[in-house]
């Protein structure tokens, strides 16, 4: 079962709303989707915030005007591609596949962070019982050592720092 990107655009998203636009290929989907409505006018004054390079590549080429995310940015609503939902508790993990370099998990999380309301597109087989394998974590690189005795110490010895 794959989540709709039209159907999300055409359930939340309404004009005159700041967009987070995230990453991936369902993302990119509704990036596409959401061009075109502008571009018919259904929707307008839609205002994009990419959360990497490729979904500000995505939009200027759809026609979405974009703006650059600050701290004191105002998000209506945001949509990204999650890795993992977990089904007991909701949370979403991103972050664990990256397909280009230049993507920053810090700008899409704070993006994430940001938002109103937030949607995440996932497959079937990424909605599951709990998480398996590595879990990717945002660390300050001021105090990271003592992050990183934190996760050692959550995990009992286990966790590779």
């Amino acid at each position: 079962m794959f989540f709709s990107s039209s159907l999300n655009v055409d359930k939340h998203i309404q004009s005159g709303m700041v967009v987070g636009l995230g990453s991936g290929q369902a993302s990119g989907m509704a990036i596409q989707y959401l061009g075109r409505l502008l571009r018919t006018g259904a929707l307008k004054d839609i205002v994009g915030v990419p959360m990497s390079v490729t979904s500000a590549s995505e939009a200027a080429k759809a026609g979405i005007p974009l703006d650059v995310y600050q701290d004191s940015s105002q998000i209506d609503f945001a949509f990204d591609d999650a890795d993992i939902i977990e089904e007991e508790t909701l949370v979403a993990i991103i972050g664990r596949r990256r397909s280009h370099s230049d993507e920053s998990i810090i700008q899409e999380k704070s993006i994430l962070k940001a938002a109103n309301k937030l949607v995440f597109m996932i497959t079937e087989n990424q909605y599951m019982g709990g998480p398996e394998g590595s879990i990717p974590v945002l660390v300050q690189a001021l105090n990271w050592m003592e992050t990183a005795e934190e996760i050692d110490d959550l995990f009992l010895g286990d966790a590779e720092v």
